[in-house]
């Protein structure tokens, strides 16, 4: 007698971890005036300022670049003034938090000098998920639904964690934990390497010291 083996194909779990917003800046009074200080010119649109805020050195770009103001006006002007993509960009990433490096790398950096990095997606998204293929969810029981489509079934929902994804549009596809596939509204979603901005205290007076994406 011959046995046939009928092998289900089961979905493979996908790993998700829990990557909850952080502000670290907020418990220096020096970063906080900074911080506020450059979202007010942001706001106002006000390039000058803005571009004041950039230490000479400051990355734009891993090569091929000017650094500091020079550099932005190289990557984010255009007919002498500043693209409406920088003001959204930069915007965005003073937004979402920050996370203060509790020993900055050297040689760039020098003995008692302070590093925030915002957004807290990047600096703080867990190192044992690849950046590259993963998202992470901005916000409380943001959901899941089963096509593009505000009309499809809501599968579940989902508070600030990083879940599996391969790029998307308006709409993110996602993997969940039980491999089922899923889509969020890419308004909730943020990649780990998209742009992000960082702020150095040398000297008692802050900085921002890069503004790049990518990896």
């Amino acid at each position: 007698m011959t046995f046939f083996v009928l092998l289900l194909a089961v979905p493979a779990q996908a790993q998700l971890a829990p990557l909850v917003p952080r502000d670290d800046g907020a418990d220096d009074p020096s970063f906080v005036l900074f911080r506020a200080r450059l979202v007010e010119a942001i706001a106002r649109r006000d390039a000058e300022t803005v571009l004041s805020f950039f230490a000479p050195e400051a990355r734009l770009s891993f090569g091929g670049t000017d650094g500091g103001p020079a550099g932005v006006r190289q990557v984010w002007y255009e007919n002498g003034r500043p693209r409406p993509d920088f003001w959204a960009e930069l915007g965005s990433v003073v937004a979402l938090g920050s996370i203060r490096d509790p020993q900055p790398p050297t040689p760039a950096y020098d003995d008692g000098e302070v590093l925030i990095t915002a957004p807290y997606t990047f600096a703080g998204f867990p190192q044992e998920l690849d950046a590259f293929e993963h998202v992470a969810v901005l916000g409380e029981n943001v959901r899941v639904r089963s096509a593009p489509s505000l009309d499809s079934e809501v599968l579940t929902a989902l508070t600030y964690t990083a879940v599996p994804s391969r790029g998307g549009g308006e709409w993110t596809p996602i993997t969940l934990a039980d491999g089922r596939e899923g889509f969020i509204s890419s308004a909730y979603v943020r990649s780990p390497i998209d742009y992000r901005i960082g702020f150095l205290k040398r000297s008692g007076r802050w900085s921002i010291v890069f503004f790049i994406a990518g990896d």
